[in-house]
């Protein structure tokens, strides 16, 4: 990831260094724009991780653009700006009220447009319930459809004590997303929540949203930018993710010596992130695996094996992989399902909402406020957590796993060590591949 223009001192909209290449990244709204400063700050500025090696096709492929009503959080913000609403709101947020965050979005159509034309994909981090992250990414993702880029949308669900005026926006816009943008991936922060030690600081807590983007962001720019034994290059990926709606991607690692793959597969279906949804009528899956040279071709077989047990036969199947040299330890998986039926979130009981728990009142009683007071613009602070017991899931469709595996993948090897490398079985039966003499 490229410098950023220096900031002004009226923090006016700034540019991006190299516009209109690679994917955007766009921070809608309070929690999109915390999000993305946040992976911006932790990684020195070019959304990458210090310590990860194979995530190096960030620098170059990714920028940055955080989206707001809220002229003082801009202020606060790292990455380029682009300020919204300044008629609208007048630089002052949207009291949580979504239409006035279309019509903020729509104020700079033009600008909005000169961003996301031409690029390589949009992703969109927000939040659902509040005024601008709610609104102004429809407005976004439209625009992006319009301009025929490929569009993904990260977006989060209200808490379990929000008010029912944020799940009623929540209810009403996530629908209209789902609809205008090729995928949506919903993260409940509830979820997020279930990931972490309890003990630790609110802080580090509200870092957790963070790190999930980040990773995603990462190992998407790996798939789509770096030259692997078998590619998912960007038409293969435009073609899979053409208006499926409803989708779930997991970043799993892979331990060095991991035998059994079922446990890495069903890590990352029932990835923790994304509980109360099914791949079971998925209509497009993609797997990207970044490898080492020793990884087996038993090991390669099991996965897809155990993936395509898990889906409908006639999903489209399409996996691609890399193999790194310079790593023994950090291999990871990329799990990519489309087109899971529509749910609707369910708003809390009227005994949640009237009745707030006793940590909950105590913490506002020690701060002075009442749960209308802390009602923030956008009531999206970060990815939203809700309690499992208390927040209803999204509706998870009864299936039972289609058996049915792909021959290719069977036949793969056939009669050959399954503990061969897969390096050396694809270099062996591909070998016009490049690299191979």
């Amino acid at each position: 990831m490229q410098n950023t223009a220096p900031r002004v001192a009226d923090h006016a909209d700034s540019p991006l260094a190299n516009p209109n290449t690679g994917m955007l990244v766009i921070g809608i709204g309070n929690a999109g724009c915390n999000i993305i400063q946040q992976i911006y700050a932790s990684t020195g500025g070019d959304g990458v991780a210090k310590d990860d090696g194979t995530m190096a096709s960030m620098n170059s492929s990714v920028d940055f653009l955080a989206v707001d009503t809220d002229q003082q959080k801009l202020a606060n913000v790292s990455v380029p700006i682009l300020h919204i609403g300044k008629t609208t709101t007048k630089g002052e947020g949207t009291g949580s009220n979504p239409e006035k965050g279309e019509l903020s979005a729509e104020e700079m159509h033009d600008d909005l447009i000169a961003h996301v034309k031409d690029r390589q994909m949009v992703l969109i981090v927000a939040g659902l319930g509040g005024g601008t992250g709610t609104g102004a990414s429809l407005v976004v993702a439209r625009l992006c459809r319009d301009q025929h880029v490929p569009v993904l949308a990260l977006v989060s669900s209200p808490w379990s004590y929000d008010s029912r005026r944020t799940w009623a926006n929540a209810n009403t816009y996530l629908p209209k997303l789902t609809a205008a943008a090729n995928m949506v991936v919903r993260m409940p922060n509830e979820n997020l929540e279930k990931l972490a030690d309890q003990g630790i600081s609110v802080e580090k807590s509200f870092g957790y949203p963070s790190e999930c983007v980040q990773s995603i962001i990462a190992l998407l720019t790996d798939m789509l930018h770096r030259p692997g034994m078998r590619n998912i290059g960007f038409a293969d990926f435009k073609t899979m993710i053409t208006h499926q709606g409803l989708a779930m991607i997991s970043v799993q690692p892979i331990a060095p010596h991991l035998n059994n793959m079922k446990t890495l597969i069903d890590d990352a279906i029932g990835d923790p992130l994304y509980e109360g949804l099914s791949i079971r009528e998925a209509s497009t899956v993609m797997v990207y695996l970044v490898l080492t040279k020793d990884f087996t071709i038993g090991q390669f077989h099991a996965i897809h094996n155990e993936i395509r047990s898990q889906i409908p036969g006639h999903a489209d199947y399409r996996f691609g992989f890399r193999i790194d040299a310079q790593t023994n330890d950090q291999m990871k998986m990329l799990l990519i399902t489309g087109g899971i039926p529509d749910a609707i979130l369910a708003e809390p009981s009227e005994e949640a909402v009237a009745a707030p728990s006793h940590d909950a009142q105590a913490e506002q009683a020690s701060h002075g406020q009442s749960s209308d007071e802390t009602d923030t613009d956008d009531g999206d602070d970060h990815l939203r957590a809700h309690d499992e017991d208390e927040q209803p899931s999204l509706i998870q469709p009864a299936m039972t796993p289609n058996r049915d595996v792909d021959s290719n993948l069977l036949r793969l090897g056939e009669g050959r060590s399954k503990t061969r490398s897969t390096e050396n079985m694809f270099r062996r039966r591909n070998p016009r591949e490049p690299g191979n003499k």
